[in-house]
């Protein structure tokens, strides 16, 4: 009878222990897991997220064509012109700069 008793606590308490080193191990791998997210995480913390870079290129673009519309028209001076000149009349490349 004393066996069998010993025997029931001896196999109860080898029970215990095994479930408190499963814990244990489960919170280690859990701890190191961690770690090693928190550390790659760490190594990009300098880095640009994709989606913050295509804004800041979209917002460039939109920038871009903003101030090519804002930009005042590249028209020539005005010319004065005669009238009744004659059409057929060539400037040279000298004189047109004036």
């Amino acid at each position: 009878m004393v066996q069998i008793a010993r025997y029931a606590l001896n196999r109860r308490r080898r029970h215990v222990v095994a479930r408190q080193r499963r814990r244990t191990g489960f919170a280690a791998a859990a701890l190191l897991g961690a770690g090693v997210a928190f550390f790659f995480l760490w190594q990009r913390r300098d880095q640009t997220p994709a989606w913050m870079r295509k804004k800041q290129r979209k917002e460039a673009r939109r920038e871009s064509a903003r101030l090519e519309r804002d930009q005042v028209s590249g028209r020539p001076p005005a010319v004065h012109v005669e009238r009744n000149a004659s059409t057929g009349l060539k400037v040279p490349l000298g004189d047109q700069v004036e």
